[in-house]
């Protein structure tokens, strides 16, 4: 018997699909380490919680209550309120400027976010050798003899 030439008496010989390197590119993000965000979709903003995404507050007038009606001069009638519209008044929402957008809390606006299977390496672990970089030697069967 001779020594397999292949795998020089070895038995084994490098992953063809990893190169002996143990890790592939990340299949979930492509190596890349992150994906979109999960919250945000990628955008990297959210419709504002307190207007819903409208840009505006709406709230109950003070001056009349709500109602929409005053007491007018004459004390037996009632004026329309000029401070609203039908007892409540829309302003800019304070916390979106009016927007309507609001920074995604999980990915800070980027609208990455780490990737859950190769926790932001962008690689992970050869599934064809399962991580060993090598692979039994098919001219020799492993025996590292021809």
């Amino acid at each position: 018997m001779s020594v397999c030439e292949t795998c020089k008496g070895s038995g084994f010989v490098n992953c063809s699909e990893c190169h002996g390197k143990k890790t592939l590119n990340c299949s979930t993000c492509d190596g890349k380490g992150t994906v979109n965000c999960s919250k945000c979709n990628g955008k990297g903003t959210l419709n504002c919680r307190k207007c819903d995404g409208t840009g505006k507050i709406t709230s109950e007038c003070k001056a009349c209550g709500g109602t929409g009606w005053v007491p007018s001069f004459n004390p037996s009638s009632l004026g329309k309120c000029e401070f609203c519209h039908e007892g409540y008044i829309t302003s800019v929402c304070p916390d979106c400027d009016g927007s309507g957008r609001e920074t995604c809390d999980k990915c800070d606006g980027s609208g990455r976010e780490e990737c859950r299977i190769c926790y932001g390496s962008g690689r992970e672990e050869c599934f064809y050798c399962h991580g060993s970089g090598r692979k039994t030697c098919d001219d020799c069967n492993g025996t590292g003899e021809e």
